[in-house]
């Protein structure tokens, strides 16, 4: 077994003390648990340079034997290479979240497994336009709180610097969390989710015309300077909004001509549905037949006095039950 040096084990001695009565106050929030405590002692053992049977020797000796321990030695070995796998990671992406971070796209559209939870992703780009990821969270909803959660999160790993710009999709409790943990930063929607809306909703109803999808990627990728931006756009929106209003008139026109050479069929030759079906549309005219149709079942019971009835709808079989409203 590998020898320990008076100092070290010396210094291991004060390090389980600290971990038990010596730690600071701030230090006691950020262990919450038996579990942090561990992790705190055998990351401090670790960086002060003991090896790792040794540091665990001590460790034992410390609480009376290796049996007292909650963990054993192929635990601490396996903590520190998943400890040391993570910070190559993540310092990785601190490295290039410090260099190109002042820009980050926010993005939750991937779905896992079949329960579809948001798994969201930092992402950037670097000198070379290259994606780089500043960091990934796998969520359980996208409510304000969760998001909250994450952006805060996600400072704290970053050192506390934020981002000058964010861009996100359109989610109104995402844009509350980023108004409160990066109130500085300015928010920006996406133009994927932005080209995404628009060829669902565009393309619905529009009859065949497939120039408002041209003309609005247009506006989108063509234009840089505002001025121009701002007379291209209002030239498509008069453009289509006109071609939508000329369509409903025309739509409008047909139904008045339809109105005009098809008679409504009337079962029930009533001076009222005679008049009515002179005066009302088609369409009018049949919501006011079933109406009038309905009010033939209709029974009435006299109150106290003339002036007063109660009415009700049913069947003539047993008796009908009059509700006064």
């Amino acid at each position: 077994m590998k020898m320990v040096s008076e100092q070290q084990e010396a210094f291991l001695h004060l390090i389980m003390r600290l971990g038990y009565f010596g730690i600071t106050m701030e230090v006691k929030k950020a262990l919450r648990s038996g579990k942090d405590l561990q992790a705190f002692e055998i990351e401090t053992v670790d960086d002060a340079g003991i090896g790792l049977k040794a540091a665990h020797e001590l460790a034992s000796r410390q609480v009376g034997g290796s049996h007292s321990l909650s963990y054993s030695l192929r635990d601490r070995k396996n903590y520190l290479r998943s400890k040391r796998q993570r910070e190559m990671a993540y310092g990785q992406m601190i490295s290039d979240y410090a260099h190109f971070g002042d820009v980050v796209s926010f993005d939750t559209t991937f779905g896992t497994n079949n329960e579809s939870r948001p798994f969201g992703v930092f992402v950037g780009f670097n000198h070379f336009r290259e994606t780089v990821v500043f960091g990934a969270a796998l969520m359980y909803d996208e409510t304000f709180d969760s998001f909250k959660w994450l952006f805060e999160t996600f400072l704290k790993a970053h050192n506390g610097k934020h981002p000058k710009t964010i861009y996100t999709d359109q989610d109104i409790a995402m844009g509350k969390a980023i108004e409160e943990v990066f109130p500085a930063a300015w928010h920006g929607l996406c133009t994927f989710h932005i080209s995404q809306n628009a060829a669902k909703h565009l393309s619905q109803g529009n009859n065949g015309e497939s120039s408002i999808l041209s003309d609005f990627s247009a506006c989108m990728y063509e234009y840089e300077d505002v001025t121009k931006f701002e007379y291209e756009f209002s030239i498509m929106r008069e453009k289509h909004f006109e071609r939508v209003v000329q369509g409903k008139r025309n739509t409008e026109l047909a139904s008045e001509f339809d109105s005009r050479k098809k008679l409504p069929r009337i079962k029930m030759r009533t001076p009222m549905l005679l008049q009515a079906s002179k005066v009302y549309t088609p369409i009018i005219f049949e919501a006011f037949k079933g109406e009038y149709e309905r009010s033939m079942a209709a029974c009435t019971k006299a109150l106290d006095g003339d002036s007063e009835f109660l009415v009700s709808i049913g069947s003539f079989e047993g008796d009908l039950t009059f509700e006064e409203e």
